[in-house]
């Protein structure tokens, strides 16, 4: 039986060209997909269909701690979008510890994060849309 290691620093995050650093302690990284792959009806007398949805929409949210200077660059490429319509970019999410990958030639940041102040530090949770998203789901091979 093998043993397997997860090391989350081997998580690679790339926005355009920056390499996201300063993730939250816990979860900081997720990707949620807006729909199923494939429609299944039925019809009355039972024959069943189904329809490819051809739907690659996805939302990457990123949880950065407050003192991460990739709040900069999103904050940045943010209001480039809003300024000029040009904060569209490659996104990239690769799991160095396995074979995980997913990626988007298209992401821009939705809205502003929440923010909050207080006597002890706060997290950014920032959320990228991410047009015709692709991904493979594997296995951690770390040993």
């Amino acid at each position: 039986m093998a043993i397997k290691t997860f090391d989350p620093a081997q998580i690679a995050v790339i926005v355009g060209p920056h390499i996201v650093e300063g993730f939250a302690n816990e979860e900081f990284v997720s990707v949620s997909f807006q729909d199923d792959d494939w429609e299944h009806t039925s019809g009355a007398d039972g024959e069943e269909m189904r329809t490819k949805k051809n739907d690659r929409r996805a939302v990457m949210t990123l949880t950065l701690l407050q003192s991460s200077a990739s709040n900069d660059y999103l904050s940045g490429l943010r209001a480039a979008d809003q300024a000029s319509n040009n904060g569209v970019v490659p996104v990239l999410l690769k799991d160095n510890n396995g074979s995980t990958i997913i990626e988007s030639v298209g992401g821009w940041i939705g809205r502003n994060p929440d923010v909050a102040m207080g006597k002890s530090p706060s997290n950014r949770e920032w959320m990228i849309h991410l047009s015709n998203a692709t991904a493979f789901v594997g296995g951690s091979t770390a040993n």
